[in-house]
């Protein structure tokens, strides 16, 4: 290996890298993070938000908007507590930064649970809407008629 002619020494005793072992034990504890990310922060920041690196001790993560990234400074002292219990990592701060977050394939919002709301009819019975109008205005004699249908058409 050629050396630096100035000194003499090899070219990678002059860098300062870190060890193999220290980049492998960041990379699969920022690995284990982006996987844990989502049950860690929640659906609704895990959309906008991702690990980015570790820089020792110090989680950097992406926020891809300013309201997300000041939501996550606000919950930063709560997500170092989460993530130090939960994913037993030894961490000392997060440091969030604007970027863009990418999305993994089928990454989307989160499913609302509940039965889905039946379609809508594509067109409205005019008789339907008259006679439910006139049901409406035996019921409240004061009622306009012109509201009155207004309020058969959304039912």
């Amino acid at each position: 290996m050629k050396g630096d002619k100035s000194t003499g020494r090899p070219i990678y005793d002059l860098l300062s890298v870190p060890s193999v072992t220290t980049v492998t034990s960041l990379c699969m504890t920022l690995s284990a993070l982006e996987r844990e990310w989502r049950a860690l922060v929640g659906d609704r920041l895990a959309l906008r938000t991702a690990p980015h690196a570790l820089e020792g001790d110090v989680l950097v993560v992406t926020a891809d908007g300013p309201a997300v990234l000041q939501d996550l400074n606000f919950k930063k002292s709560a997500l170092v507590r989460k993530i130090r219990t939960g994913a037993r990592i030894d961490l000392r701060d997060i440091r969030v930064e604007l970027g863009s977050v990418a999305r993994k394939p089928g990454a989307h919002a989160p499913r609302r649970s509940g039965p889905k709301a039946p379609p809508r009819a594509a067109r409205v019975d005019p008789d339907a809407v008259e006679s439910l109008a006139a049901e409406i205005l035996s019921r409240y004699e004061t009622m306009s008629p012109e509201l009155a249908r207004t309020i058969a058409r959304c039912r």
